[in-house]
C-alpha cells in the first residue's frame, strides 16, 4: 500500500500546475477583451470594462510578450504605483492607452521602462489622487520612440 500513498500525492503536484495555470489569452477574452494576434501571438489587447481588472490580470497581461497596443479603459483603478510593475517587461508596447489609472508620479515614473512606447493617452489619470503632480512625466525624455502623448481629464498642481 505505501506506493499508492506516494503515487496519488505526486500525481495531484503534477497535475496541480495545468489546473492553476489558466492562460492569459483566454483569461482576458472571459473578461471582455478582444485581442489581436499575429502568426498565433497576442499582438494588440483592448478592454473598455476593467471594473473586473486586478493585480492578477495586470500580471496575466505582463505576460504577452509579443504585446504592441494596450488598451484598458473603464475604470482602471487596479493600475497604481505597487501594480504597474507587471506591465513593465513589455518590451514591444507600442501604444498603451488608459483611463482610470491611479498611478502617483512614481509609478508614472516606472513606465519610462517601455523604451519602445509610439502612442501614449492618459484619460483621467490619478483623478482626484492625493499629492500627484505630473513630475513623473519628467522620466519620460529617455523614451526614445515617444511621437505623441495625450493627458485629458487630471488633477495636479500647476
Amino acid at each position: 500500500m505505501k506506493p499508492f500513498r506516494l503515487a496519488l500525492p505526486v500525481l495531484l503536484c503534477l497535475a496541480l500546475p495545468t489546473i492553476s495555470r489558466a492562460d492569459p489569452a483566454t483569461m482576458l477574452e472571459s473578461l471582455g477583451a478582444k485581442l489581436t494576434r499575429s502568426n498565433g501571438l497576442v499582438t494588440e489587447v483592448s478592454l473598455t470594462d476593467c471594473t473586473k481588472i486586478g493585480a492578477p490580470e495586470l500580471q496575466a497581461i505582463g505576460t504577452l510578450a509579443d504585446l504592441k497596443s494596450l488598451t484598458l479603459f473603464g475604470k482602471l483603478a487596479a493600475l497604481t504605483d505597487e501594480t504597474v510593475d507587471s506591465l513593465l517587461g513589455l518590451s514591444q508596447l507600442q501604444s498603451l492607452a488608459t483611463e482610470g489609472a491611479q498611478l502617483g508620479d512614481e509609478g508614472l515614473a516606472k513606465l519610462a521602462a517601455l523604451k519602445a512606447l509610439r502612442s501614449v493617452s492618459f484619460f483621467h489619470l490619478s483623478f482626484r489622487k492625493e499629492g500627484f503632480t505630473g513630475k513623473g512625466f519628467a522620466a519620460w525624455k529617455t523614451l526614445p520612440n515617444l511621437q505623441k502623448l495625450t493627458v485629458a481629464g487630471m488633477s495636479m498642481g500647476d
